[in-house]
């Protein structure tokens, strides 16, 4: 956020904003990015959604109170959200998880996690750890990212030279 946006924005808001997009983040590294919601009933999605669009209208009306008020709820309502997951049984994801896709597979879930037991592994994911990856990564390639590291690499043979 810019300078100028942040000295436009009453400081208890700036706070208030913070604190719950620190919730939002710790439930998306304990869930997966956004999955906690996969996990609620409809009924407590829409309230929370509810609540979410009156805290944005009292922040866009510059309503402080309002806002600061509405932000109290909606850290109660990411413990609802939370609390509901996880007596859902929710699975949880592992710490050192690094959750994508990739365009030659869009429609599938790739998890890259550091250690080689996660808790969650799911038909239809790719789940591989760093231990198993770093194999298939070749001693030139390992060198020429080192030695150049805003490099690209498009296309790659490690074959020995024909000549």
């Amino acid at each position: 956020m810019s300078k100028y946006l942040k000295s436009q924005i009453d400081e208890d808001v700036m706070k208030m904003a913070q604190h719950l997009t620190e919730i939002a983040r710790t439930l998306d590294r304990k869930y997966g990015k956004n999955e906690v919601f996969n996990y609620i009933s409809d009924d407590l999605k829409a309230k929370f959604d509810k609540q979410e669009a009156f805290l944005y209208k009292a922040i866009s009306e510059k309503d402080k109170e309002k806002t600061l008020r509405l932000g109290a709820s909606m850290v109660r309502a990411w413990m609802a959200v939370d609390g509901e997951a996880e007596s859902n049984n929710a699975p949880i994801v592992d710490v050192d998880v690094w959750r994508t896709t990739h365009p030659l597979y869009p429609d599938v879930p790739i998890n890259v996690t550091k250690t080689r037991w996660t808790q969650r592994r799911i038909k239809g994911e790719v789940w591989v750890c760093l231990d198993e990856l770093i194999p298939f990564i070749s001693e030139t390639i390992a060198k020429v990212k080192q030695e150049f590291p805003g490099s690209e690499i498009k296309g790659f043979y490690d074959d020995d030279i024909p000549f």
